[in-house]
Order: structure tokens, then sequence, then C-alpha cells
């Protein structure tokens, strides 16, 4: 009972003891990139590994900051002979900036480091697509290695559920952050694209018989029928009583039968064909019944636009 106050004093004092022997550092993602620079011109590649990865873990980078962490961090993994974590850095870097190079005069080592990565991401990038959809910004997102966590638009932070985001309300850019609040790329919001406009579809053409042209030809026709039918028997008629041959006198009555017989049918052709013709034209066109009012009640139009 007693040496429990005890112990835990002397943990207390332990703790107060390391923080004052570890100070805190409070330089920022930039001077921590400067100094891990420095650190890897001098060959201090562990001192320069650390110092980029607490810069990184700061979160206070833009895209251009974060992707000279990355690229620092794998030249100094790799020159330490640690290919697997300098794999993985140039993985980010490359994820941010797909086309990166390594400075001129950069050692085999180091290309090759670099190259392994390029090959691993198979030309896999982090990519962002923002499409405003009426009020709203439908968000599609790519990320091979997962760094993204959360987006940020007009200062308020949608963290990441899926590729697919909806963000009922932006304003501005939209910001991609990973973890530790580091801006990994920003893009601006796209418009809708128009709606493709809708051709009108064209009615068909009618079949030959809802054309009242079609009708008024036939009765043309019928009518030449029956102007030279009827020509052919009074010709015959005529011909019929200048001959003094009684069998030449019969074949000339038998053709005029014949041809007054067409003659008319013709003309009942010419009449059925402008009554149908008169039919389809009226059903295409505009017509209705009108009521009109007339003293002691009313009477009823049927109006047709031609």
């Amino acid at each position: 009972m007693v040496r429990a106050p005890h112990a835990w004093l002397v943990v207390v004092l332990a703790t107060s003891a390391a923080a004052r022997a570890e100070p805190i550092d409070h330089r920022s993602a930039a001077e921590l990139t400067t100094a891990a620079s420095a650190a890897l011109g001098a060959l201090r590649y562990r001192d320069a590994v650390g110092l980029l990865e607490r810069a990184w873990r700061r979160g206070d980078s833009q895209p251009a900051e974060l992707r000279a962490i990355f690229a620092l961090a794998g030249r100094a993994a790799a020159s330490m002979g640690k290919d697997a974590a300098a794999e993985l850095w140039f993985q980010r870097w490359l994820c941010l900036e797909p086309a990166a190079e390594l400075p001129a005069g950069a050692s085999p080592k180091l290309q090759v480091v670099l190259a392994r990565a390029r090959d691993a991401l198979g030309g896999a990038a982090l990519t962002v697509r923002a499409v405003r959809r009426g009020g709203a910004v439908e968000l599609t997102i790519r990320d091979p290695l997962a760094l993204a966590a959360s987006v940020r638009s007009g200062g308020e932070r949608t963290p990441l559920s899926s590729a697919h985001l909806t963000l009922a309300a932006a304003r501005g850019d939209i910001e991609l952050l990973d973890t530790y609040g580091n801006v990994l790329s920003s893009s601006a919001v796209e418009p809708a694209a128009p709606a493709a406009p809708v051709a009108p579809i064209a009615a068909p053409d009618p079949a030959w018989h809802d054309r009242w042209s079609s009708w008024a030809i036939a009765g043309g026709g019928f009518a030449l029928i029956s102007v030279a039918a009827w020509w052919i028997a009074d010709d015959a008629d005529q011909q019929a009583g200048d001959v003094g041959d009684e069998t030449e006198e019969a074949a000339l009555k038998r053709r005029r039968d014949v041809a007054t017989w067409v003659s008319r049918g013709a003309l009942v052709g010419v009449g059925l064909a402008a009554t149908v013709g008169i039919v389809v034209y009226v059903r295409g066109r505009e017509h209705r019944v009108v009521a009109a009012p007339q003293p002691g009640g009313a009477s009823l139009a049927w109006r047709v636009a031609f």
C-alpha cells in the first residue's frame, strides 16, 4: 500500500526527465526537408530518412513539397541498401509525379530501384476527377497506394470511404489529403457536360395507299382510260353505220359495247379514287368539330385545315 505512490512518482519523474532530454522539434516540414537534404549530401543517410519521416508526419506540406520528401527519402533509403523501403518511397513519389526522374548523374543503383518502383505501379497514379452535377460534386478517385484519407473543399474536410464520393456542397478546388493532412493534389471542379441534343425522330413515310396523291394519280388514270374507251366506242359505232358487211358490222358493234362498258367502269374508278383520295387527305389534316351558337340553338361546323 505504501509502495504504489512511490512507484508512480518514479514513473512521473522518469517521464519528465525524458521529455527534458528530448526537446520537441518545432521545425516545419520545409525546414526538416532542408536539413534532410543536407544530411543526404553529408552521406548521413539514416539521419536523412528520419528527418524526412518527421517532415511527412508534420502534415503541412503541399504537393510539390511532398514529392520532394518522397524523392529524397527514396534516395537515402536506397543509398543505405534498404531497397524495399526505397521502392516504397519511390512509388509514393511516382503516384504524385508519374514522369518523375532522378537528377542527372544519379548512381545506376538508384536508377534500378526507381525503375523497379515504376514497374511495380504499372503506370498507375493518384488521380482525382471532380464533376459538378447540379448542386453537388461527384468525385472519382484512383489511389493505387491508398495514400488519400480525406478530401477538403472550402475548409470542410470529408473522410474518404470509397473511390466514388459525392459532396453535397463544394466551394473552390478539391484537395486530396493524406492521413497526416498533407495535400496530395488539388483539382478544379469540372462543369457538367451539356446534354447531347436529341435528334427529332422523323415520321415514317406513309404507305402508298395513305397518300392522297396516289389516289389522285389513280383517278387521273381511270379518267384517261374512260376517255380513250369512249373514243373507241364512238369510233366503232360510226364505222358500223358505214359498212355494208353484216359480219364486220357485228364485230364493230361488239367493240363499241366493250369499249362502252370499259369507259363506264373507268368512270366508276374515277369516282372511287376521288372519294378515297379526299378521305385520306382530310384524315392527314388537322380537323375538328366546332359548335357555333345560333338563335334558338346551336350548329355544328366541321373545320379542316388545308
